[in-house]
C-alpha cells in the first residue's frame, strides 16, 4: 500500500517528461597533500530549483595510508547549507596497484533557494604508516559555488527608464482569482460545516473526518474542469498539511519543508513507513510551488485518491497502536 501511494502521488505532481537541457556544466576542484590526492566533481555547476545535483567525491592513497570515513558526515538533518541531501552513499574504497587505494563517495542534492551558494569545503583526516613513526594529518577541498535558478524568477532583472502612463489590459487574469478564492472559502466552509454539524450531535470532528470532507468539496469544485490546475494542487496540499497538524501536532502548514521533517524525525508516533510518504508528497508538492511543475489535469482524481488512502493508512495505524496499548493495559498485572 506505501508503495502504491507513493508511486501516485509521484505521478500526479511530477509531469512525465522535462525538457532535456544542452551538455551540463560542471565544477570540480582537488588538492594533494603529502601521500593523499582529494576531488570533488558537482554536476551540473547550474540548476533550477527543485533540479538534482550530483556530487562524486574522491581521495586516492598511497600505499599503507588510511582515511577516517566517511569522506563527508551528513548532519541529522540532511542538510548542508542551502542544500538538501536526498541520498549519500556510503564511502567504498578500491584496491590499486602498488598498494595503494581509491576512495569515493556520491551525493545527491538540490535546493529550492535561488541564487549562488557555496557546497561546503571537505576536510578529510588521514595517517601514514609508511615510516617507522606513524604521521597523522588533514587535508581540505576548497568550497564549489553552484548556482540555483528559480522559474519563478524574471528573464529581464534590468532597471529601465519609466515608460509613462499604460493601458492594463483586462486579460484573463480574474477568473484564476476568483476561482482559487472560492475554493479556498468552499474549503474553510466544508471544514465548518462538518465541524458545527458534529458538533451538535457528539464529540468535535477529528482531524481525519476534516480531511475527507474537505476532500470530498474539492471534488465537487472541479477546478481540474475548469483549467485550473495550479488552484487545485495548491488546495490539495493544503488539505494533507492541515491533516498533518491536527494529527500529530506539527505545525506543517507555517514550516517549510524542511523544518517540518526535522520535527518529523523526532516525532516517535511516525512510523519509517509514514515519514516517507509525507517526505515524498511534501518534496513533490515543492516541484510544483517552487519549480512550476504542471502535472496532466486526468491525473488529479488519482491525486485526490491518493490522499484518501493516505489518511486511511495513517488512521488505522493510529488504531492499531490503541488497540494494541490497550490490550497491554488489560493484561498487565496489578
Amino acid at each position: 500500500m506505501r508503495r502504491l501511494l507513493m508511486r501516485t502521488i509521484a505521478l500526479a505532481l511530477v509531469p512525465f517528461a522535462c525538457e532535456q537541457s544542452s551538455p551540463e556544466a560542471t565544477s570540480s576542484t582537488d588538492v594533494r597533500r603529502g601521500p593523499v590526492h582529494a576531488s570533488v566533481e558537482i554536476a551540473p555547476a547550474e540548476a533550477a530549483a527543485g533540479e538534482r545535483i550530483a556530487v562524486r567525491i574522491e581521495v586516492v592513497t598511497e600505499a599503507k595510508t588510511t582515511l577516517t570515513t566517511p569522506l563527508l558526515a551528513i548532519p541529522e538533518n540532511d542538510t548542508l547549507g542551502a542544500f538538501h541531501v536526498l541520498s549519500s552513499s556510503e564511502t567504498n574504497d578500491v584496491p590499486l596497484e602498488q598498494g595503494g587505494r581509491r576512495w569515493h563517495q556520491q551525493l545527491v542534492l538540490d535546493s529550492f533557494e535561488a541564487g549562488e551558494h557555496d557546497f561546503p569545503s571537505i576536510s578529510i583526516s588521514f595517517r601514514d604508516e609508511s615510516t617507522e613513526d606513524p604521521i597523522t594529518g588533514s587535508i581540505e577541498t576548497e568550497p564549489l559555488t553552484i548556482t540555483i535558478t528559480s522559474a519563478l524568477a524574471s528573464s529581464d532583472t534590468e532597471l529601465k527608464d519609466i515608460r509613462g502612463w499604460i493601458d492594463i489590459p483586462s486579460g484573463p487574469w480574474w477568473p484564476w482569482i476568483l476561482a482559487i478564492g472560492g475554493g479556498i472559502v468552499i474549503v474553510i466552509i466544508g471544514g465548518l460545516w462538518i465541524a458545527m454539524r458534529d458538533r451538535q450531535t457528539g464529540p468535535p470532528p477529528t482531524a481525519a473526518e476534516i480531511a475527507r470532507g474537505s476532500l470530498r468539496s474539492l471534488r465537487d469544485q472541479d477546478l481540474l474542469g475548469s483549467g485550473n490546475v495550479d488552484g487545485f494542487y495548491t488546495t490539495l496540499s493544503s488539505i494533507v498539511r492541515q491533516y498533518i497538524e491536527g494529527r500529530f501536532g506539527i505545525r506543517a502548514p507555517r514550516n517549510t519543508t524542511a523544518e517540518f521533517l526535522v520535527a518529523a524525525k523526532s516525532d516517535r508516533r511516525l512510523t519509517d513507513s509514514q515519514r516517507d510518504d509525507l517526505k515524498s508528497f511534501l518534496r513533490m508538492a515543492d516541484l510544483v510551488k517552487f519549480a512550476m511543475h504542471e502535472p496532466e489535469a486526468s491525473q488529479g482524481a488519482e491525486a485526490i485518491t491518493s490522499a484518501d488512502h493516505f489518511v486511511d493508512e495513517v488512521e488505522i495505524a493510529f488504531e492499531q497502536l490503541e488497540s494494541a496499548s490497550t490490550t497491554s493495559s488489560e493484561v498487565a498485572p496489578c
